[in-house]
């Protein structure tokens, strides 16, 4: 996961480990996600298409989403407290 830039959903991971990990369940794929959002070692991210999307880039930092394809990429901009806080 830290190595995925791609903010990936919880289904999209859960697809990933199958093919390593054919036993694996979705249900413990969302628990454990659940539980390293807590820790504080992965972000919850909600964007315009209304999916959760899981950040391992839990530093400040803004995101491009592209409307055509729906990628969504980390920018490594300095970020102003005026700017955060309006967002």
């Amino acid at each position: 996961m830290a190595d995925d830039k791609s903010h990936p959903t919880a289904l999209r991971i859960y697809d990933r480990l199958r093919r390593e990990s054919p036993n694996v369940s979705l249900g413990n794929v969302y628990r454990n996600l659940g539980i390293l959002a807590e820790e504080g070692r992965l972000l919850r991210r909600a964007f315009k298409d209304g999916a959760e999307r899981f950040d391992a880039s839990t530093g400040d930092h803004c995101h491009f989403v592209c409307d055509r394809c729906r990628a969504i990429i980390d920018l490594d901009l300095p970020i102003h407290a005026e700017i955060t806080a309006e967002a």
